[in-house]
């Protein structure tokens, strides 16, 4: 099953957002296929809601947005910790659960991971008047940003 298209508007009675309805078990291996979900009021014209989570569900996080590119780094942290950036306004994200937060030398990030499956959800700015944050994509259902466009960034060269 392939999933919905994350990008644009579309005008529904509901609201949508992802969650993975169904789960597949394959040598092992547990898929889950990705379908929208309703709820919400009124009707209209509305963006998708993206949700991610971490490998334990202690950590969430909600995007009022789309997915429209993300962005792989080869820095160090990115590289080892499976970093794939969806970049957002922190006024669009809902970010709930437990973290542990680690900033590098330069000291103008905060990573977020989760405290107990130690997962990296996301990264916001020391300084809060910087209005861009990132979540990290891997955390949403499976084949939810197969179609999204990724573009790289050479952060192993700063």
């Amino acid at each position: 099953m392939r999933p919905p298209s994350l990008s644009g508007k579309r005008k529904h009675s509901e609201r949508d957002t992802l969650r993975a309805d169904s789960h597949v078990e394959v040598d092992g291996v547990v898929y889950a296929s990705v379908s929208p979900r309703r709820g919400g009021e009124d009707g209209g014209e509305e963006n998708l809601m993206l949700e991610g989570s971490c490998d334990c569900g202690a950590v969430r996080y909600t995007v009022d947005g789309t997915l429209d590119e993300l962005t792989q780094c080869n820095c160090g942290i990115c590289r080892r910790s499976g970093g794939l950036w969806a970049y957002y306004s922190p006024k669009k994200v809902t970010m709930t659960g437990p973290t542990d937060i680690y900033m590098r030398g330069d000291r103008m990030l905060e990573l977020h991971y989760c405290k107990i499956c130690h997962c990296l959800m996301w990264w916001v700015p020391v300084d809060k008047s910087y209005d861009r944050m990132g979540v990290n994509a891997r955390m949403l259902p499976l084949g939810a940003w197969d179609e999204t466009p990724i573009k790289t960034c050479d952060g192993a060269s700063w």
